[in-house]
C-alpha cells in the first residue's frame, strides 16, 4: 500500500521520508529480511587536515583581525584631515598659520592614530573575551594571553597605528580630490590582508621581512597565537623598524606641504 502526501516544505518533506523510511525497516523485519540491504554503502566523513594546519588558519585569521582594525579605524579621519580639508579650503588657511608643516602634519598623525588605537584595544578586547568561549584544543590550538602577551601585542599594534595613520596621510595628499583619496587610500586597507597570506607561499622567507613593518607584526603575533614565548627582541626591534618607518613618512609629507602643488591639487 502507497501513502501519498501533499508535502507544504523541506523540513517536512526530510520528516516524511524518514518515516517513510521507518516504515519501509519495519516492513523488512516483520518479513525476516536484514534492514543492513537498504544500506549497502556506508559513508564516514573524517577530517584528514593536520591539527597544525587548522591552528596555523585561526592565528593567521586572529592576527589578520586586528592588522586591518589598524589600518580601518583611523581610515576616515586621515582622510578628511587631509583630501577633505583641501576640498573644503580650510588646508590653506591652516597653512598660513604660524606654524610649521612638521607640527600640522604632526597633529594630523595624532588624531587619526588616537582612533586607530582605539579600534585596536577594542578588537583586542572583544578577541580575546568572545574567544576563551571556544575550546580550540580540539583542533590543535590554543589561546591563552597573559599579561606579558597582552603588552607585546599592544608594543607591536600601537606603532603599527601610527604607521598605516601616516601611510594613509600621505597618499591622500597626493590624490587631487576627496573620492580620488577615498580610492587611493581603500587600496592599502589590502596591504595587511595580501602580506600575510603571501607569505604563507613563500617557503625561504629573507630574513629582513621578521623587521619590516605588517610582516614582521603578522608573524610575531601568529606565533603569539599559537601558544609560542613571545620574542621581545623580535618585538622591539620590529617596533623600531615601524616607528623609523612612520617619521620618514611624516617628514617626507611635511616637505610636501611646502610645495603649492600638493596644497592646491595641481598635479
Amino acid at each position: 500500500m502507497l501513502l501519498s502526501v501533499l508535502i507544504p516544505c523541506f523540513n517536512e518533506k526530510n520528516t516524511i521520508n524518514n518515516y517513510a523510511r521507518v516504515i519501509g525497516y519495519k516492513r523488512l523485519l516483520v518479513r525476516g529480511i536484514d534492514v543492513r540491504l537498504l544500506q549497502p554503502i556506508k559513508i564516514i566523513e573524517q577530517d584528514t587536515s593536520l591539527p597544525n594546519s587548522n591552528a596555523m588558519i585561526i592565528s593567521m585569521m586572529l592576527g589578520l583581525y586586528l592588522l586591518m582594525a589598524a589600518f580601518m579605524s583611523g581610515l576616515p579621519v586621515a582622510i578628511d584631515a587631509s583630501a577633505g580639508e583641501r576640498e573644503r579650503n580650510f588646508l590653506e588657511m591652516l597653512l598660513c598659520q604660524p606654524v610649521s608643516t612638521i607640527k600640522i602634519v604632526a597633529a594630523k598623525l595624532c588624531c587619526a592614530s588616537l582612533i586607530a588605537c582605539i579600534g585596536v584595544l577594542l578588537t583586542l578586547s572583544l578577541t580575546t573575551f568572545s574567544v576563551s568561549f571556544i575550546d580550540l584544543t580540539k583542533i590543535g590550538a590554543s589561546f591563552n594571553l597573559d599579561t606579558f602577551t597582552i603588552t607585546a601585542l599592544l608594543l607591536l599594534l600601537l606603532p603599527i597605528c601610527f604607521f598605516a595613520s601616516a601611510l594613509q596621510l600621505f597618499v591622500a595628499f597626493q590624490s587631487k580630490n576627496f573620492k580620488e583619496a577615498q580610492s587611493m587610500v581603500s587600496m592599502i586597507i589590502m596591504l595587511p590582508a595580501m602580506v600575510p597570506v603571501i607569505m604563507m607561499f613563500v617557503d625561504d622567507k629573507p630574513k629582513w621581512l621578521d623587521w619590516l613593518p605588517i610582516s614582521g607584526q603578522s608573524m610575531i603575533i601568529e606565533s603569539v597565537f599559537k601558544g609560542v614565548a613571545v620574542n621581545w627582541l623580535a618585538v622591539g626591534v620590529t617596533s623600531l623598524v615601524t616607528i623609523t618607518f612612520t617619521v620618514l613618512l611624516v617628514s617626507g609629507l611635511a616637505k610636501k606641504l611646502k610645495s603649492e602643488k600638493v596644497v592646491m591639487a595641481l598635479s
